[in-house]
């Protein structure tokens, strides 16, 4: 049926016509162009990359000291981004302008209570506010690139790709064609928002449940770095911190509404779905579903080990669309794998010296937005294995 409805793209005034936004055969030509950059036998060659960024951002802190949780993840994640698909190594001030950038690019959407629709904040004000917001991002991060050198024309990062599909060669009249710009602001604004926000999750949940956190650990220091099993048709969890990291996005999904658009009359579970009918599907739901899901509502990364610790595959084959964290269908996330390689590498490298505890230990309520985000403080502590 998939043939039948359409994605709704509220987005496209911020992203342009990108990969996220884009419809029919220009999205499946712009997936093509980019699928080999997220490539699965890709992604241990990013796993240095990530490993060097987790260690610069952890770099200063010391034992005892305070630290924002969200701040910190929001700088791994944008420094892998710029350094694992666009090939740009970012400077502590451009990762500080970026981020910037992209918080209040984020926070100029809301979430309409009554459609849940995203909707452009109205008056003019604040519609002209986030276009000079858009064209800063579209500066900073084209300066960030053009201090390095652009003539590696068989570099095969998304960017390098973008830019040859798009002219050619790699100069600063390429970086300016609207597609390129527009693939860069999806690139980042996507993948930032997602990671970012999964990673808070994750260490959030952690933080209140320290018997796992503590076995994590005993398993990072005894079994090693997180492993792609490549013999797996998508990404699977393997072992203790890809179950952490499964569970984790299981309760707090990315994405978690998804909207689509009947094209034509459907019929959907035995009800009449006429055409032009807006759908909303939320992965939070389904993902929290008591039919499904054991106690859906525990943090319970056991539920994805068999009892010797091995991967159990039975969830992900028992209940297929039970599980999409970063969507599904045509449409699933082109980073979906990469993504969820990076959240587990990031927790295994920092878990390995770092312990990240809550300076107020409460569950802290949601914050219904673009993502789905912990609303509140996220004061931790940094303690020294």
């Amino acid at each position: 049926m998939g043939h039948a409805w359409k994605e709704e793209v509220p987005l496209r005034s911020i992203l342009g016509d990108g990969l996220l936004t884009s419809r029919g055969s220009d999205h499946r030509r712009q997936r093509r162009l980019l699928r080999p950059a997220f490539a699965r036998e890709r992604l241990p060659a990013y796993a240095d990359i990530v490993h060097h960024e987790v260690d610069t951002v952890t770099s200063g802190w010391t034992n005892g000291a305070a630290v924002d949780l969200a701040d910190v993840f929001a700088s791994i994640t944008l420094r892998v981004m710029a350094r694992s698909l666009l090939g740009v190594p970012l400077s502590a001030a451009d990762t500080d302008r970026i981020k910037g950038v992209l918080k209040r690019l984020m926070e100029g959407l809301v979430l309409d209570a009554t459609t849940m629709l995203l909707l452009k904040r109205v008056g003019r004000l604040r519609v002209d506010r986030r276009r000079r917001v858009l064209d800063e991002l579209d500066d900073v991060v084209v300066q960030a690139v053009e201090r390095i050198s652009l003539d590696e024309q068989d570099a095969d990062t998304a960017l390098h790709r973008l830019v040859r599909a798009n002219g050619g060669r790699a100069t600063e009249g390429s970086l300016a064609t609207p597609e390129v710009r527009s693939q860069i602001r999806t690139l980042l604004v996507t993948g930032f928002e997602t990671v970012t926000t999964a990673l808070t999750w994750v260490y959030h949940l952690l933080s209140l449940h320290p018997d796992i956190e503590g076995h994590l650990y005993e398993r990072v220091r005894d079994a090693g770095v997180v492993r792609l099993d490549a013999s797996c048709p998508v990404m699977q969890p393997t072992d203790f911190v890809n179950a952490v990291v499964a569970e984790a996005l299981r309760l707090f999904p990315p994405i978690w509404l998804l909207v689509r658009q009947a094209q034509d009359d459907a019929v959907l579970a035995g009800t009449r779905i006429p055409g032009g009918t807006t759908l909303l599907v939320s992965p939070y739901v389904v993902q929290r579903d008591p039919a499904i899901w054991t106690d859906p509502d525990r943090f319970l990364p056991q539920r994805w080990l068999k009892f010797d610790g091995s991967e159990d595959q039975r969830l992900w084959t028992t209940a297929p669309g039970s599980y999409y964290p970063f969507g599904g269908g045509a449409r699933v996330c082109i980073g979906a794998d990469f993504a969820f390689y990076e959240i587990g590498l990031i927790v295994e490298r920092i878990s390995r010296s770092w312990r990240l505890v809550a300076a107020r230990s409460a569950t802290l309520p949601t914050r219904a937005s673009v993502t789905l985000r912990p609303r509140g403080d996220l004061s931790y502590v940094t303690i020294r294995r």
